[in-house]
């Protein structure tokens, strides 16, 4: 309602001083009203348009205050406050070029405004600038040195940058200027996390949540640290107390995920990842680690499989540029896309490849989207021409950088696996693009080119139809392991001083499927005294080791004739685990890769049933190069016969164990040199320069 036509103009400054008090005191509307009784008395009252045009946005109608602060400054065009106060409306309203230029007005003004200046940092951050936001930032803190958000934002940008000590120097400085600042203890948990400093970064989450209880994004890293810690119990309450705060919260339900996926529980990993997606459509990663753990399940068609991939890919389909056109003369340049080139298992096998490429004909690019690294990471840096950490680069970046690179053929090595940016081959970021290793299906996407496999994995005519990719396969197979260095020695078969035979599987438990536990509890229970015995890290948890014992005794096997056993720290101490092992067992519908080449290296035998699809067929792919395919079953009662066959020949079991290390090493499976050869030779078939 407008004021009575008697009020007074020289009652506004009292209306001012009264609407930013209520402002302060969070009385919104009765601010908004005397401001607009301010305006009806004086219409081009520049503060009372400014701080109406506040009140507006922080009720939620941006483009209405936009307009009233941009009469202010169109009245008043020297005003630093009103046209920083712009720019944090087209900051929020994600225009963050026109913010920049408004805080950059602002401080033409007044080059001593604080706030402009780190507004304009956290502007500059937004738009993928993180080394000039620091600049900002800085200039801020000569300033305001004891600027506590502006130090917390540096120290983010700092992260950006991969600096993360310098980073973590900044959050330091910031919570000491502010001991009560919750945010700036959480970010500071996050350098301490990414520098691989789990308890002190499990500390510093614990500080903001006693500042905020409720503090949902501390809860949700301080379960990642936990889980990280293997203290799974612990990290899955804290997810729960998140998600007792923010149920739809898309970051915990992934990595509530994360965890059941882990633990082998399928269907809740299922349930939760589907929640995250459907409360954050928008994200890739929920809905891959959805299409990840489908993977191991033993009652989905491959048909089934390939129209949840495809609507994947249709979902996180880009318009695309034109197609690049391939180079012509020089080098093929080939880049390579993983978050796994480190100690895993994407490394043992994508190694050889980059020792044995003919560096004549092919030129390495490797885009690194891992924030950590290793011994392993050392490696693959100087096997490498080019290195380019990704990580904190946005899909379209990436495809820029790769675009400018001028690369021919570019490798995905993740599918979806954690991490993975397969969302960046959906920008058509070079003129032939291909999926290889990490992942056992399609990608799902149009503009994945090809996917290479062999012809045992995937059978000619059988798997082509349930691909959105070309399948092109090598004749030599699709994997070359390197093995340990260190590897210890190959030992005797333990059932020769046992008195009875040992099973094993070193396996993921989200390949334990029913159908497996199944069929071992029962081979296990043909073999008089034989035992079973299952190594994985996550079985040091007392839920996860219980959901799995009851697994096995409902399916009849007792539990004295079952051992659990945990994480073994040294990679020696777990290949030495391997000589308590008699016969691996290969899981199904999902085999296993490294954990069978391990077990081979070992001079364990690995028998495997040979599936319908990718997945299930690795094995049978695997033990063909090394001349074992009498090892590989075609049907569920074959493989239990096999297995329980070889248990019951202990001679043969020895022969086998003695020769399987030099059978290994003379075998294509470990030749680097002629893998290469035909990598290029495919390489230059699909993509002629």
């Amino acid at each position: 309602m407008p004021p009575p036509q008697s009020q007074p103009n020289r009652n506004v400054p009292a209306l001012l001083d009264a609407a930013i008090a209520q402002l302060e005191a969070g009385q919104n509307a009765a601010a908004r009203a005397h401001c607009e009784r301010v305006l009806y008395l004086q219409p081009k009252n520049v503060d009372a348009l400014h701080l109406l045009g506040l009140i507006l946005c922080a009720g939620g109608e941006g483009e209405k205050g936009l307009k009233l602060l941009r009469r202010a400054i169109a009245f008043q065009p020297r005003h630093p406050a009103a046209l920083n106060n712009l720019g944090n409306i087209l900051k929020d309203l994600g225009r963050h070029d026109e913010a920049l230029g408004s805080y950059d007005k602002a401080l033409a003004i007044d080059p001593t405004l604080a706030e402009a200046l780190y507004n304009s940092g956290n502007a500059l951050r937004e738009l993928g600038r993180p080394a000039e936001a620091v600049a900002r930032y800085d200039r801020a803190l000569i300033l305001r040195p004891d600027y506590a958000q502006a130090l917390a934002n540096r120290g983010n940008a700092l992260g950006d940058l991969g600096r993360l000590d310098d980073a973590l120097a900044s959050f330091d400085r910031a919570v000491a200027a502010n001991p009560d600042f919750a945010e700036a203890h959480y970010n500071r948990g996050n350098a301490l996390a990414a520098l691989d400093r789990g308890m002190a970064a499990l500390a510093s989450y614990d500080r903001a949540l006693a500042l905020n209880p409720s503090y949902v994004d501390a809860l949700n890293n301080r379960g990642i640290v936990l889980q990280q810690a293997r203290r799974y119990s612990d990290g899955l309450a804290s997810y729960e107390r998140a998600l007792a705060i923010r149920p739809d919260d898309a970051g915990t339900l992934n990595n509530l995920g994360n965890l059941r996926h882990e633990q082998g529980r399928l269907a809740a990993a299922i349930e939760a990842y589907g929640e995250a997606a459907r409360h954050r459509p928008d994200l890739p990663g929920p809905a891959s680690n959805r299409l990840m753990v489908l993977n191991y399940a033993d009652d989905l068609t491959s048909a089934a499989l390939l129209a949840a991939h495809r609507d994947w890919g249709a979902r996180f389909a880009v318009p695309s540029p034109p197609p690049l056109a391939p180079r012509r003369g020089g080098r093929l340049r080939v880049g390579y896309v993983s978050a796994d080139l480190r100690t895993h298992s994407v490394a043992y096998f994508l190694e050889p490849l980059l020792a044995h490429h003919d560096r004549t004909l092919v030129e390495i690019f490797c885009y690194s989207n891992g924030r950590q690294g290793d011994a392993t990471t050392d490696r693959l840096r100087v096997l490498a021409d080019h290195w380019v950490p990704i990580a904190a680069l946005d899909d379209r970046a990436v495809a820029d950088r790769i675009r400018a690179d001028g690369i021919d053929l570019l490798v995905d090595l993740g599918g979806h696996t954690g991490n993975s940016r397969l969302t960046v081959f959906a920008h058509r970021a070079a003129p032939v693009q291909l999926t290889w290793l990490g992942y056992p299906n399609t990608t799902g996407l149009a503009t994945m080119d090809y996917r290479l496999t062999d012809a045992i994995a995937d059978q000619p005519g059988r798997s082509d139809p349930f691909h959105t990719e070309k399948l092109i396969r090598l004749d030599s197979g699709f994997l070359c392991y390197r093995p340990p260095g260190d590897a210890p020695a190959v030992v005797a078969p333990p059932c020769a001083g046992n008195g009875f035979v040992t099973f094993g599987s070193f396996n993921h438990p989200a390949k334990l499927s029913d159908a497996t536990v199944r069929c071992w509890a029962d081979l296990v229970g043909r073999v008089p005294g034989s035992r079973l015995l299952l190594k994985y890290g996550i079985f040091e948890d007392e839920a996860t080791r219980r959901f799995h014992q009851e697994r096995f005794l409902a399916a009849g096997l007792a539990p004295d004739r079952l051992e659990l056993v945990g994480h073994i720290e040294d990679t020696q101490g777990h290949l030495a685990a391997y000589g308590l092992v008699d016969l691996a067992l290969d899981p199904f519908p999902y085999n296993g890769t490294t954990t069978t080449c391990e077990a081979l290296w070992m001079g364990v035998p690995v028998v495997s049933l040979a599936g319908t699809r990718h997945a299930g067929r690795v094995g049978a792919s695997l033990l063909h190069r090394v001349g074992l395919d009498e090892l590989v079953a075609e049907d569920l009662h074959g493989y239990g016969t096999l297995a329980v066959a070889l248990a019951s020949a202990p001679d043969r079991l020895a022969l086998l164990r003695s020769g399987l290390r030099d059978r290994l090493a003379a075998s294509p499976l470990l030749d680097g040199a002629g893998f290469a050869r035909g990598m290029e030779t495919l390489f230059r078939k699909i993509c002629p320069v």
